[in-house]
């Protein structure tokens, strides 16, 4: 059975654990979007990679 976790506890459990210093908010946001970054810059490699293979090879 799956219980939820009321509001209230969730809010003090924040205050609880106060604000983040610079480098742990940094941390966070690296942890939290750093992999979909790398997945975008992979994707626009790949997609760079895969135009050059579709263009014609120019005839000497």
């Amino acid at each position: 059975m799956i219980s939820s976790v009321p509001a209230a506890v969730t809010a003090v459990v924040l205050w609880h654990f106060g604000q983040l210093h610079a480098y742990e908010s940094a941390i966070a946001l690296l942890l939290a979007f750093g992999p979909f970054l790398i997945l975008a810059v992979v994707i626009v490699l790949r997609r760079r990679e895969d135009d050059e293979d579709d263009l014609p090879a120019p005839h000497e």
